[in-house]
């Protein structure tokens, strides 16, 4: 968790709709050394947000910069995610400019 912050029910939701795409989306992208698809399966099932986060963070700092990233199933969830659009899941609160809430 970041900051001793839960994810709340609504954002932890909205991240399990979109878990399978972005689970795709990291394993596109994501090339830490040592990562394995089987750490984002085990950050999942422990709820561990600052472990997601990084990993998350990883593969959209590796993903080419090009707007038709954006039709890659799952990217705009996690990005979505990232920005505190969906307020709730970093414990960030969102930018006036990302609130889609």
């Amino acid at each position: 968790m970041i900051a001793g912050v839960t994810p709340t029910p609504t954002a932890w939701s909205y991240f399990l709709r979109h878990r399978d795409n972005i689970r795709a989306c990291v394993k596109q992208f994501c090339i830490q050394p040592g990562f394995l698809p089987e750490d984002f399966d085990k950050a999942v099932l422990e709820q561990d947000v600052r472990q997601l986060v990084r990993i998350m963070n990883d593969a959209w700092f590796r993903a080419p910069e090009d707007r038709a990233v954006y039709r890659i199933p799952g990217f705009t969830a996690m990005c979505d995610l990232l920005d505190s659009t969906v307020p709730g899941f970093t414990g960030e609160e969102p930018d006036d400019e990302n609130t889609a809430f």
